[in-house]
């Protein structure tokens, strides 16, 4: 059977107009194809695939995160758990194995620059037998080194339960931007700042106390940049909503507090509305032959 995932990653044209997609399709072979499609907001029905880019792997591999043209996968080497960084341009990757984990890795993160410079963040979950109360591992792989460290941060937030744990394909994307990781952990935004290495807890303006629950559900949730600003879409019962994530000093008003409530509403399309007004809304298809394996 075959399954599709999709991301965002950042643009790799010089034109402002054109936004990457990049489609992850696994096969029952074990196989994947990456196909990046050009979306052309200056042209009417500006939708190309870009075969230069495009690529496919001839072992088993998952998405786990994107960056500034990278691409961050994770696979075996002769039965090792092992992570990929992949630069869909140049078609070279590096082979990067995991590092000891005790327990469950509950986020995947990649940081970069625009010189290719990376770092791969892995969350760990650690227990309370093991540290003083809810604490996470933070490990850290820099290609300025090729090692791997690890620092521990102690965060207010109960770690994600199952089925979380056992279907990774509903959690949300990371995001990074403005030097910083974003993730979505049980109803939270939780932002990692690489360099200062430090991180912040943030609630999300959809919150639930049956969070793990709800993101086993059809509802899907992303995060996104634009103009230098963060946004977390997502869709519920009545529509799509779009949020913009605030900074500490923004003034939302005298009944209002960004220090507790960090978004802005920025956007809503009901349901509805949406299918009245895009009720010949398809999806377009490509003819495509299958790529050489990197």
């Amino acid at each position: 059977m075959e399954q599709e995932n999709s991301q965002t990653i950042s643009g790799t044209t010089s034109h402002d107009s054109i936004v990457d997609l990049s489609c992850h399709y696994q096969f029952e072979n074990g196989s994947s194809q990456f196909l990046f499609l050009d979306f052309d907001h200056s042209e009417k029905n500006g939708t190309f695939l870009n075969h230069s880019l495009s690529f496919s792997v001839e072992s088993f591999v998952q998405t786990l995160a994107s960056c500034n043209g990278l691409i961050l996968l994770s696979g075996y080497v002769t039965d090792q758990s092992c992570y990929y960084v992949v630069n869909p341009l140049t078609k070279d990757s590096i082979t990067i194995p995991q590092p000891c984990i005790q327990e469950h890795v509950i986020r995947v993160g990649l940081a970069s620059n625009d010189y290719n410079q990376f770092k791969i963040v892995l969350l760990e979950a650690k227990s309370s037998q093991l540290m003083d109360g809810n604490g996470l591992e933070f490990h850290i792989f820099s290609s300025d080194t090729s090692e791997w460290s690890k620092v521990n941060h102690f965060v207010d937030l109960t770690f994600p339960p199952l089925p979380e744990f056992e279907f990774k394909e509903l959690s949300t994307q990371p995001l990074y931007s403005n030097g910083s990781i974003h993730w979505e952990i049980d109803g939270n935004l939780l932002v990692y700042h690489v360099e200062e290495d430090n991180c912040e807890l943030i609630e999300l303006p959809n919150f639930s106390k049956d969070w793990a629950w709800q993101s086993t559900m059809m509802y899907r949730r992303c995060f996104c940049e634009s103009s230098g600003c963060v946004y977390y879409c997502y869709t519920d019962f009545d529509g799509f909503h779009v949020w913009e994530l605030l900074k500490e000093d923004y003034d939302l008003g005298p009944f209002s507090d960004s220090e507790t409530f960090r978004w802005k509403l920025v956007h809503t399309v009901m349901h509805e509305s949406f299918a009245s007004t895009h009720h010949e809304f398809r999806d377009t298809l490509f003819e495509w032959e299958p790529l050489t394996p990197i």
